[in-house]
């Protein structure tokens, strides 16, 4: 988070012991630091999802060394869960939502979505965006079920941890209305003959 750790291998020292090495970097911003006479260093304060430049330079009694080659280096760490998922049932969907992850991470990717509940043909999806929408088929809906819904958010170092589940919604599909007509009463008529 904010560091990048660099290691080299010592070069000659020209027959003086080298006392100390020294990393330079630019990019999203410049600067150096000392680092004893050791062959590691980790530099920190830089900017998550930002590319830098670092080079080493040597010191003995004479002086100090040219540059050693660059070398790249990008600061980051895991995304932070997403926020504000929201799930709405509809007639044989559900739709789920969460707001965009803007952090001191290098930018989301894709969004992984869950949807726990009874009889989801496909209950995890990714997508680009920040929003997805579920479809049941009428035989895969239970009166009475309900479903909830966690986001993760991935970058360049990994998937985030799982969100807050959502509130639980229930889906439902179109009741069929079967109407039936009554019989019609037959009435007879029947003639008296009076003898």
């Amino acid at each position: 988070d904010g560091a990048v750790n660099l290691s080299w291998t010592a070069g000659s020292s020209n027959g003086s012991p080298i006392s100390e090495y020294k990393v330079s970097w630019g990019g999203d911003g410049s600067g150096e630091k000392s680092c004893g006479s050791v062959t590691s260093c980790q530099i920190t304060g830089l900017k998550n999802g930002k590319t830098y430049s670092f080079k080493v330079q040597a010191k003995n009694e004479v002086g100090w060394s040219k540059e050693s080659n660059g070398v790249e280096g990008t600061p980051d760490k895991l995304p932070d869960a997403p926020t504000d998922v929201k799930a709405e049932a509809s007639k044989n969907t559900i739709t789920v939502t969460w707001k965009a992850l803007e952090g001191n991470f290098s930018a989301v990717d894709k969004y992984q979505v869950t949807l726990s509940g009874p009889n989801v043909a496909n209950p995890v999806q990714e997508v680009t965006g920040t929003s997805i929408t579920f479809k049941f088929d009428d035989n895969a809906i239970t009166d009475g079920a309900s479903y909830t819904a966690t986001v993760k958010a991935h970058n360049k170092v990994n998937w985030s941890k799982p969100s807050t589940a959502s509130n639980a919604v229930s889906p439902w599909y179109p009741t069929v209305w079967r109407f039936f007509r009554k019989p019609m009463a037959r009435h007879f008529i029947y003639r008296a003959r009076c003898y």
